[in-house]
């Protein structure tokens, strides 16, 4: 049984779009935030916002995957989602009560 020239190159663009995560992994130790992609179009998203994306090769050719660090801060944290929507984020009585308590001590309003 012989594969089509048209079932070879529908293989092939399956095998290109297969596997695409991206992984973010916030590194506590140094405060970066540390972003993986096999996507070529995210990685391309992060060249166009200013990160610098390092190509990652296991062997000759098209790149496997990019990789960049950037500050924490810059990035942002992951945001609560419920039902689509991000939450607002909310502080609980304790944390409200230390807060104002830490203001007054230091003469803040």
């Amino acid at each position: 049984m012989s594969i089509t020239r048209e079932e070879r190159q529908a293989e092939r663009r399956a095998e290109r779009l297969y596997e695409r995560e991206t992984i973010i992994r916030f590194d506590a130790s140094t405060g970066d935030a540390i972003l993986y992609t096999a996507d070529p179009v995210q990685a391309k998203k992060w060249q166009t916002l200013g990160y610098a994306p390092q190509p990652i090769r296991e062997k000759a050719g098209p790149p496997s995957g990019w990789e960049c660090e950037v500050a924490k801060a810059v990035y942002g944290a992951p945001r609560r989602v419920k039902g689509g929507q991000i939450q607002k984020r909310t502080s609980s009585a304790k944390q409200l009560t230390n807060l104002a308590a830490g203001r007054a001590s230091r003469g803040g309003s």
